[in-house]
């Protein structure tokens, strides 16, 4: 029987090659497959040298290496996402601050949080898409920080549903209005973990990455 020339059969350097045009990845099973592949199929009088033999071994011990490493390193991920959703777990029945022009309205409610720098004549706007369904003039307000609750009605005196909507707060002047900085606070009522890692904060109607939290409360503060 002819023994079949080393040369003949392919390398792990083409195997690897291939799979790169694949786009696959090689494992450490394939490896020891053709690693055992080689050496039954070569030459007797041409044998594998001890140096390159050697060089495959270590090829493998680094891929097995590398292998091992990236399962450690998807271990901790998980633990450190899982580690996360439970840190954001006391969330869960409190207030948080977030900022935006987005207010979730749930069971027919709604908190609107702004600051003036000064006492001005206010005036709190609510939208659904591209219409103003409620207007409301608070009047003056003093200087500081200031909390409006809406019921969930509009300037109709209906009850809209729960949603997300968008808001604005108002300086009234003679000239015209400009904005006030504002934010929501809104009722955590779950956590789960988000595709990135990052816990995701159950608001009722919508969710917000914790990472958009500005302020935790104790549940909702009331004011006008």
């Amino acid at each position: 029987m002819e023994a079949q020339n080393i040369s003949d059969l392919p390398t792990i350097e083409d195997y690897r090659k291939q799979q790169t045009v694949r786009k696959l990845n090689l494992d450490k099973e394939d490896f020891l497959r053709l690693l055992a592949a080689q050496l039954r199929f070569q030459d007797p009088l041409e044998p594998i040298g001890n140096t390159e033999f050697a060089a495959q071994l270590a090829q493998f011990s680094a891929l097995e290496q590398m292998q091992n490493l990236n399962d450690r390193v998807g271990k901790l991920t998980e633990l450190y996402r899982s580690a996360q959703t439970w840190a954001a777990l006391p969330l869960i029945g409190r207030s948080v601050k977030v900022e935006g022009d987005e207010v979730p309205l749930y069971k027919g409610k709604a908190l609107i949080g702004y600051t003036l720098d000064s006492p001005a004549d206010v005036r709190v706007r609510i939208w659904d898409g591209d219409e103003v369904i409620l207007s409301v003039d608070l009047g003056v307000q003093e200087e500081g920080e200031h909390l409006w609750e809406w019921d969930g009605k509009d300037g109709r005196g209906r009850r809209v549903p729960d949603g997300t909507y968008r808001y604005e707060v108002l300086r009234v002047e003679e000239d015209g209005t400009s904005p006030v900085d504002s934010y929501v606070l809104a009722e955590v009522i779950g956590v789960r973990p988000g595709k990135s890692g990052e816990p995701m904060l159950d608001l009722g109607v919508k969710e917000i990455g914790i990472s958009e939290v500005r302020e935790i409360f104790n549940p909702h503060r009331g004011g006008g």
